[in-house]
C-alpha cells in the first residue's frame, strides 16, 4: 500500500480508466500537476505514502509470520495454488501482449489503408480538376467551330454567287465547231495553272462527225466533265492520262481481242475515263490518227465498244 507506481490514463465511452498492461519501464512519466500553485506535484515517482523507516520499524516490532511447512499438506497446497495463481496471470498478461500486438497491427493497417484512401481522394480531385478544364477546351472549340461553319457558309454563298456570274452562256457561237473549241480552250484556261500552261499547251485535235452529236446529248454535268476530260487529253500529259486510265478500244470485252482501227491499220481508236466508280460512267472515244493529230469520236457509256 502506498506505492507510486506509473500508469496509462484512456478513456473509453466517455470514461476515464487508467490501466498498468500497456505501460512500458522505459517510456517517460509526465509530472503530475500541483494542486497549489508554486507547492510542486502533489505525486512524485519514488516518493512512497508511508515513510520507509516507519516501515522498517514497524517491520521490526511485528513479529514475522510463520512460513508454511512445504512439508505439511496445507502447505503444500497452499504453494500449488499460489503457483497456479502465478501461472493463471502469467497467461493473462502474455494473452493481453499478443491481442495487444494484434491491435496495433490493426491500427497499422487502418492508417495505411487511410493514407491510401487519402491518395484516392486527392487523385480523384486532381482528375476532376483536368476533366472540368477538358471540357471547357471542348466549349471554347465547339464555338470555334460553330464560327468555323457560318464563315464556310458565307463563303460558299459568294462562291456560288461568282460561279454564276462567272457560268458560260449555253451558246457563244452560232457554229458548233467554233463554240465546242471555244468551251474546250476556256476549259483548259481554268483547269492548267499559269505556271503550268507554257508546258501543258492545247495539242492539235479535231472533231470526228458523231463527236458534237453525242456529246449534246449528255446532261450539261456530263458535258464539263467531257470537257475537262478532252484537256487532259490534249495537253499530253502521262500522269493524267495514267489517272484516266487510257487504253485502246478492243474488238470485244475479252483482253486478247484485237484493237479497233482503220486506214489499214495506221488510225488506232482509243478509250479513257471521263468519271469513274458510278452507274453508267462515261467515256471518251478518240482516234490516235497517222498525222498526230487526235480526232474526238464520241462520249459513250463504260461499256461501248463502238468508235
Amino acid at each position: 500500500m502506498g506505492e507510486v507506481v506509473a500508469v496509462r490514463l484512456h478513456r473509453r465511452s466517455g470514461h476515464v480508466g487508467l490501466s498498468m498492461l500497456d505501460v512500458d519501464d522505459s517510456e517517460p512519466v509526465l509530472r503530475a500537476p500541483e494542486l497549489v500553485p508554486g507547492g510542486g506535484p502533489w505525486l512524485v515517482p519514488g516518493r512512497d505514502l508511508v515513510q520507509r523507516t516507519s516501515t522498517a520499524q514497524s517491520l521490526h516490532n511485528t513479529p514475522a509470520p510463520e512460513a508454511p511447512d512445504e512439508r505439511s499438506p496445507a502447505g503444500a497446497k497452499a504453494l500449488k495454488s499460489a503457483g497456479l495463481a502465478l501461472a493463471t496471470e502469467r497467461a493473462k498478461v502474455q494473452q493481453l501482449e499478443v491481442e495487444l500486438q494484434v491491435l496495433r497491427a490493426a491500427n497499422n493497417r487502418h492508417q495505411t489503408h487511410a493514407a491510401l484512401l487519402d491518395a484516392d481522394v486527392m487523385l480523384g480531385r486532381q482528375q476532376a480538376a483536368e476533366l472540368s478544364g477538358v471540357e471547357r477546351e471542348i466549349d471554347r472549340l465547339r464555338r470555334e467551330l460553330a464560327t468555323t461553319n457560318r464563315q464556310l457558309s458565307d463563303l460558299r454563298k459568294k462562291l456560288r454567287a461568282v460561279r454564276k456570274d462567272e457560268a458560260v452562256p449555253d451558246q457563244v457561237f452560232l457554229d458548233p465547231d467554233k463554240d465546242f473549241d471555244f468551251r474546250l480552250k476556256y476549259s483548259w484556261a481554268v483547269q492548267i495553272p499559269a505556271s503550268e500552261k507554257s508546258r501543258l499547251p492545247l495539242g492539235r485535235y479535231r472533231i470526228g462527225g458523231e463527236f458534237l452529236r453525242s456529246l449534246r446529248d449528255q446532261p450539261q454535268e456530263k458535258q464539263k466533265k467531257a470537257c475537262k476530260a478532252i484537256v487532259d487529253l490534249l495537253v499530253n500529259d502521262p500522269a493524267k492520262l495514267s489517272a484516266r486510265e487510257a487504253h485502246q478500244l478492243r474488238t470485244a470485252a475479252s483482253g486478247g481481242s484485237p484493237a479497233v482501227t482503220r486506214n489499214g491499220g495506221q488510225d488506232v481508236c482509243w478509250r479513257l475515263y471521263i468519271e469513274q466508280n458510278v452507274a453508267a460512267a462515261r467515256r471518251l472515244h478518240y482516234w490516235k490518227c497517222a498525222d498526230g493529230v487526235i480526232e474526238l469520236a464520241s462520249v459513250t457509256v463504260h461499256d461501248g465498244t463502238q468508235a
